[in-house]
């Protein structure tokens, strides 16, 4: 096939080529217009993401807006569970010549832990960003282990309650005055992150920071305390700052 005589010679050469090559050019026509499809595609995943991530942002800001009287809750709680670790700590020789009929001696408090604090705090871990979340997360966890355990450790303070086959020991308290602690510094910080003072939930701090609370321990609690802290601080802890390694 050779090109035609009745047009210009350099049409005709150009319809000549064309012709010869309109596979390849279509090809490339086909290529051209897909990549245009890809980055409009793309485009839209894009935006759509962005209008995700924002009402995903919006989301949470309003599941926040209603955390701060939830952590003060559980920091109210959290050092209730303190004060009476130290009452209990206080007055021990009490519990040792317990007869275990009559009402103990020792004052304390017995809080109650707010469960209605639960559902707000995992609305708040659906929407966070993912770091965040996890901590919200081990705050709940981490609740449910020390209510437990101080749940454990009250009981045996109440004849009706009493489980008469287990002997609690001083190590048992000073374990739940710690859980409180923890708790207390959990929440603290998610309190923290709720009124918006800090972009993410900071770590947890290091042994320095119950120095607040052992200051007004009766001496010789103080002591047996300080020495246990030492030891079993960051038992839990997988992320402490580099300062408090």
């Amino acid at each position: 096939m050779q090109p035609v005589d009745w047009l210009p010679s350099p049409l005709a050469y150009a319809l000549f080529w064309i012709n010869q090559h309109q596979t390849l050019l279509t090809g490339i026509a086909a290529l051209f217009i897909g990549v245009l499809t890809v980055k409009n595609i793309q485009s839209q995943l894009k935006q759509t993401n962005d209008l995700q991530e924002h009402a995903r942002q919006r989301r949470h800001l309003a599941n926040i807006a209603s955390l701060p009287i939830t952590f003060v809750q559980l920091i109210d709680y959290a050092e209730a569970c303190w004060g009476d670790c130290i009452a209990i700590l206080r007055d021990w020789h009490l519990y040792e010549d317990w007869d275990q009929k009559s009402p103990i001696e020792i004052n304390i408090r017995k809080p109650i832990f707010p469960f209605d604090t639960v559902d707000r705090i995992k609305l708040a871990i659906e929407s966070a960003p993912h770091e965040d979340a996890n901590k919200l997360a081990d705050l709940l966890g981490f609740a449910q282990v020390q209510v437990s355990r101080f749940s454990s450790v009250v009981s045996q303070f109440d004849s009706r309650t009493l489980d008469k086959t287990h002997v609690l020991s001083a190590t048992e308290i000073k374990r739940a005055a710690r859980d409180a602690l923890e708790l207390r510094f959990r929440a603290s910080r998610c309190l923290s992150y709720s009124r918006r003072r800090s972009e993410h939930i900071e770590p947890l701090p290091g042994l320095e920071a119950v120095e607040e609370f052992l200051f007004f321990a009766p001496v010789d609690v103080e002591a047996q305390l300080r020495e246990y802290f030492r030891l079993n601080w960051n038992q839990h802890w997988d992320r402490i700052t580099p300062r408090e390694a």
